[in-house]
């Protein structure tokens, strides 16, 4: 396995993920990072909506 992590001001991000991946895996992960980061960025936004009022 191998290990990303990513430290934002808000604390860690950590990824894990196998050392070989498929093309069909590969596919999947970048899809459901994708989406992932969709999600991330509607919390984010609802935050700094939330911290102006």
């Amino acid at each position: 396995m191998l290990k990303e992590v990513f430290n934002l001001e808000e604390g860690a991000v950590t990824l894990e993920y196998p050392v070989t991946l498929s093309a069909e895996s590969y596919q999947d992960l970048s899809d459901y990072l994708e989406l992932f980061l969709r999600k991330a960025k509607r919390r984010a936004e609802k935050g700094d909506e939330e911290a102006a009022h």
